[in-house]
């Protein structure tokens, strides 16, 4: 028996059943299995340092305090007392023409307040020769809850300051307290009616009457 032969004829065969199998064994895929169980979570990482106060943290500084008698549009007659205290530049520092603004918000955080944070504030002047302050203008915004789908809001922009007493300026040290008194027949304020408004004002922090820009 002749066994190259006998050894060349095996390979034949088994190359023709080798390729015969990859021919016809090959069927379609079959379908995707069922997803696995979800694994187990990871642990909690650890804190991260506390970041900067955003510009609307406010900063608590001295306060407005003030009593606000009128009417509402209505004429349903109203009193509130109301304290301001909080402050987004609490040394209202004067600008290169001397002028100030003082404002002060009734909540610690701008955005904290369903609308906008009621405020009140005067602009003014400082007198050097004199050492006092001459005031043109005061804003203020008073809003209040009647009801738990009932809000009101009362607005005054005041330019008419003949009708605005302000009374016992002191500026010490850097620090300003005065009071006011001020009385309107509906003209400065958005229910149209008589309104009256007396306060105090303390500044609680210093305010600058002078600003000195250094160049770099």
């Amino acid at each position: 028996m002749n066994f190259n032969k006998y050894l060349s004829s095996t390979l034949r065969a088994m190359l023709v059943l080798a390729l015969a199998f990859s021919l016809f064994s090959c069927g379609d895929d079959g379908e995707i299995g069922p997803k696995g169980k979800k694994g187990l979570e990871g642990e909690v990482g650890d804190t991260g340092e506390e970041g900067a106060k955003g510009f609307t943290e406010l900063i608590e500084a001295g306060y407005f305090d003030l009593t606000v008698k009128g009417h509402r549009a209505d004429g349903t007659e109203f009193e509130e007392l109301i304290h301001y205290i909080y402050a987004d530049d609490p040394f209202a520092s004067a600008d290169s023409g001397g002028r100030v603004h003082i404002t002060r918000y009734q909540f610690e955080n701008q955005f904290s307040y369903p609308r906008a944070n009621p405020y009140f504030g005067f602009d003014g002047e400082y007198d050097a020769e004199n050492e006092t302050f001459d005031f043109y203008y005061c804003s203020f915004l008073l809003e209040k809850e009647d009801s738990a789908n009932s809000l009101f809001s009362f607005q005054a922009n005041i330019f008419r300051m003949d009708n605005m007493l302000i009374d016992n300026i002191l500026y010490q040290d850097g620090i300003l307290s005065f009071d006011f008194s001020f009385s309107d027949d509906g003209e400065d304020n958005s229910t149209k009616q008589p309104l009256q408004i007396e306060g105090s004002f303390f500044s609680g922090t210093k305010i600058y009457t002078e600003v000195l820009l250094r160049k770099k």
